[in-house]
């Protein structure tokens, strides 16, 4: 686990600094640490089965190997893939379509919960809909 140089007191910009010496994969770790520790914190004066719904949406908004997809994602605009790199965008674009319909599941139950359309409640949560691939 990589370690970073940090002061005893941080300021919020000290973090910030100290969290772009992260490798993208640490980096999105820590984002999806930090967004669970946000939705704990708002879930605390909501009831159980939302607050529940909201941690599942947070814990799917990421995955392990976006950063890889993205980047595979990219050179197939430039240039043919190897069949290696073809089979691993493969493996990513069925995780990637796993975890999406995992969130937009959590998302429509919550819609449904509340009451409200799915479009309302992404606006609330200020959710953007996925990229089209």
């Amino acid at each position: 686990m990589p370690t970073l140089s940090i002061q005893t007191k941080v300021t919020v910009d000290d973090f910030v600094l100290a969290a772009e010496q992260l490798q993208t994969s640490d980096l999105e770790n820590l984002a999806r640490r930090l967004l669970q520790i946000h939705a704990r914190r708002k879930a605390l004066n909501l009831p159980e089965r939302e607050a529940q719904l909201l941690q599942g949406i947070v814990r799917t908004a990421t995955y392990e190997g976006q950063e890889r997809y993205r980047q595979l994602n990219g050179e197939l605009k430039l240039r043919p893939l190897t069949q290696d790199e073809l089979s691993e965008l493969h493996e990513l674009i069925g995780l990637s379509e796993t975890k999406t319909a995992e969130r937009l599941a959590l998302l429509i139950e919550l819609s449904q919960l509340r009451k409200v359309s799915l479009s309302v409640l992404m606006k609330q949560l200020q959710i953007k809909a996925p990229e089209v691939v």
